[in-house]
């Protein structure tokens, strides 16, 4: 677990119409908000954990875990302790009276005082290891919503999508980013994470890295450096970035297109994770832009006006 927490903290580091829609499942309107979009770009959600009414961050790339701020651990049973952390057994998890499905919250210790997820009280990832339905996060309702039943809306871009340890979603998503006269393609598996600020943020480990990534971050005028416990993060502000095919082109005069790259040092680098090094990600700068289903029982990412 201490793996798996140390990469959720990186991870972290994303109009009313009064009309019903049909989503295959149920009928869904716009009182049926579940979330707000903060200014930072995280999804806060009202989650119901046990007898606790919850605002965590939605979180993709969570690891397939919720992960809970240290005050939480205090008010729920643990069953097992790793270092600082607890295990701890959950009863019922819901979002808007949907059970989410999660069995188990990872915490603090009571005797930590690291506080992880500011003003929220944690993550929420889907427990990728057993969940296979299908999860829309609807960002014109602000809603997230569980569908049994495939559904897929008019209008909708569908990309294959493979569920990697029952911890992260990849997906095969190529765009070009444009800075000035620097550009960088990427043509590669992309993790889909709602946790991340960044439109696209890239993460190498010190023996594995991408010379093209590198190359764009070091070369651009006056990228922001900073050098932090874990790692060296860059950080620039991209001028355009095309989409794949037929899905348009977000720019700089619309949207605040940050781009960041963690380069980790060797004593938060595990050969070991799970995530693949490089690493390239998919944020919230990107994923905001659209209705998503996270198609668990399928293996899809569905991507809908």
């Amino acid at each position: 677990m201490k793996l798996t927490l140390a990469l959720t903290i990186i991870l972290l580091t994303a109009g009313c119409a009064g009309n019903t829609r049909s989503t295959g499942n149920s009928t869904a309107s716009t009182h049926e908000s579940n979330f707000i979009l903060t200014d930072e770009g995280r999804i806060h959600v009202k989650t119901q954990v046990d007898t606790l009414t919850l605002t965590l961050i939605f979180d993709s790339g969570g690891a397939g875990e919720m992960t809970l701020e240290t005050a939480c651990a205090r008010l729920l049973n643990a069953v097992a302790t790793e270092g600082l952390h607890r295990k701890n057994r959950i009863d019922s998890a819901s979002i808007g009276g949907q059970n989410t499905g999660n069995t188990y919250a990872w915490c603090l210790s009571p005797n930590s005082d690291q506080d992880l997820f500011p003003g929220s009280d944690g993550i929420i990832c889907p427990q990728y290891a057993i969940d296979r339905r299908i999860w829309e996060i609807n960002m014109t309702n602000s809603y997230i919503r569980i569908h049994e039943r495939d559904t897929v809306p008019p209008g909708a871009a569908i990309f294959p999508m493979r569920i990697e340890s029952g911890r992260y979603l990849y997906t095969r998503f190529p765009v070009t980013v444009i800075r000035g006269r620097d550009t960088l393609k990427t043509d590669r598996e992309i993790l889909i994470d709602y946790g991340s600020t960044s439109a696209l943020w890239f993460e190498h480990s010190p023996l594995h890295s991408d010379p093209a990534v590198m190359g764009f971050f070091t070369s651009s005028p006056q990228p922001q450096v900073v050098e932090k416990e874990w790692c060296e993060e860059y950080t620039l502000m991209a001028d355009k970035i095309i989409l794949p095919d037929g899905m348009g082109t977000l720019t700089s005069s619309t949207d605040s297109l940050k781009i960041s790259l963690t380069v980790l040092n060797e004593e938060y680098y595990h050969e070991e994770s799970v995530l693949k090094y490089p690493a390239a990600i998919m944020g919230i700068g990107i994923l905001r832009h659209w209705n998503v289903m996270l198609d668990l029982k399928n293996k899809r990412l569905i991507l809908f006006p």
